[in-house]
């Protein structure tokens, strides 16, 4: 196909040539596009504060965009990126430089990036109430965040991550520190984590509100959340999970208790739900016309539902199932193997009697 569109801040496009595309699209504050040349792409975009963008030359891609506070992007150059970005308090990005990326982004309150650096990543971001970090340095990260009420952030030493985060209501976080994670977030009603001790997570979230958090304590996890109609958990204790939610009309679950489930849900019209009790599940719903349910109890299903005329359902009972479901113009049905020993019984009394005659 050979089309030609436009002509005078519309489109103008050529399309084929070689069962790929030759694109030419604009010509004025629009688009001006070439694309194709030898099963790639080579675009041109724009010419006047839009894009002006060309692809392509080696199988990769070589970018150049923008011009006046938009975007110029040089990209490709041996099978990687090389990026420059912006002019102008936009981005300034330089990608690329030996397999890995080397990037400096902004300069003016924006991002200031600088990556690479031997395999790995060295990053500077911002330097104007925005981001700073610095990555890498040693096959991992040493990041540095913020300065101005944002994030203020130090990863790794010691092939781990030792991160500090904020410093004026926001986050404060430690990482790291015998190679798992210690960390302690925020300090004014929004987080507190304490992480790691022993190979695994300790952690502390919250003070006022917001979640209250302790996770770990020998291999697993032990969490206290919320406090104020939030989430109140206490997970793990014995390689599985404990868990109390809610207190105030939202969830109370209590988890685990035998290598299996033990749930307990709601208390106010939404789910009262108690899971497990034998390497099953035997699960307790609703209790204000919504689902009443009961699960398990030899390796099938027992389920009750309902209770205002929706469904009222009795599953299981030997490898089977019995259901009773309706009660409100809805559904009346019952099977249970009961009913067939009564047919039996019956049967074999009539032919009793027909043989006395």
């Amino acid at each position: 196909m050979t089309e030609s569109l436009r002509k005078g801040g519309e489109r103008a496009e050529s399309l084929c040539k070689s069962g790929e595309r030759a694109e030419s699209l604009c010509k004025g504050g629009e688009r001006a596009e070439s694309l194709c040349k030898g099963g790639e792409r080579s675009e041109s975009l724009c010419k006047g504060g839009e894009r002006a963008e060309s692809l392509c030359k080696g199988g990769e891609r070589s970018e150049s965009l923008c011009k006046s506070g938009e975007r110029a992007e040089l990209l490709c150059k041996s099978g990687e990126r090389a990026e420059s970005l912006c002019k102008g308090g936009e981005r300034s990005e330089s990608l690329c430089k030996s397999g890995d990326r080397a990037e400096s982004l902004c300069k003016s309150g924006e991002r200031a990036e600088s990556l690479c650096k031997s395999g790995e990543r060295a990053e500077s971001l911002c330097k104007g109430g925005e981001r700073s970090e610095s990555l890498c340095k040693g096959g991992e990260r040493a990041e540095s965040l913020c300065k101005g009420g944002e994030r203020s952030e130090s990863l790794c030493k010691g092939g781990e991550r030792a991160e500090s985060l904020c410093k004026s209501g926001e986050r404060t976080e430690s990482l790291c520190k015998g190679g798992e994670r210690a960390e302690s977030l925020c300090k004014v009603g929004k987080l507190t984590e304490s992480l790691c001790k022993g190979g695994e997570r300790a952690e502390s979230l919250c003070k006022s509100g917001e979640r209250s958090e302790s996770l770990c304590k020998s291999g697993e996890r032990a969490e206290s959340l919320c406090k104020s109609g939030e989430r109140a958990e206490s997970l793990c204790k014995s390689g599985e999970r404990a868990e109390s939610l809610c207190k105030s009309g939202e969830r109370a679950e209590s988890l685990c208790k035998s290598g299996e489930r033990a749930e307990s849900l709601c208390k106010s019209g939404e789910r009262a739900e108690s899971l497990c009790k034998g390497g099953e599940r035997s699960e307790s719903l609703c209790k204000s016309g919504e689902r009443s349910e009961s699960l398990c109890k030899g390796g099938e299903r027992a389920e009750s539902l309902c209770k205002v005329g929706k469904l009222t359902e009795s599953l299981c009972k030997g490898g089977e199932r019995a259901e009773s479901l309706c009660k409100g113009g809805e559904r009346a049905e019952f099977l249970v193997v009961v009913a067939v020993v009564i047919v039996v019984v019956a049967v074999s009394r009539v032919a009793l009697c027909v043989q006395n005659l």
